[in-house]
């Protein structure tokens, strides 16, 4: 099953639609646990910050957010696709390395 799961081992065709009516779950169990706490705690928290400061760029004390923000700008963490449009639109920025070069240049 975890092979399944990961999407090293195909269900042959004849038996898929078998273990979908038993409730049997493809999905990656880490990936469904990752996205209900994206969806649970993470995007509420970045769009309450995202309302009271108008940007997505949690400073890393902060509580909720600080050490998650991070480890996404250090690649430790991944955004889940389906959030990625959204924290763009907020004006995260993934990468702060060039931000100062950046502002004397739009500036």
């Amino acid at each position: 099953m975890h092979r399944i799961r990961k999407g090293d081992t195909r269900i042959p065709p004849q038996f898929e639609e078998e273990l979908l009516s038993l409730g049997f779950d493809m999905r990656n169990q880490h990936d469904v646990q990752r996205d209900e706490k994206w969806t649970s705690t993470y995007m509420p928290a970045f769009r309450a910050f995202h309302t009271e400061h108008g940007h997505a760029n949690v400073p890393q004390k902060d509580e909720a957010l600080g050490k998650m923000v991070s480890d996404i700008r250090m690649g430790h963490t991944q955004i889940p696709p389906t959030f990625e449009e959204e924290l763009t639109r907020m004006g995260f920025l993934r990468r702060t390395t060039n931000v100062a070069v950046h502002v004397l240049v739009v500036s």
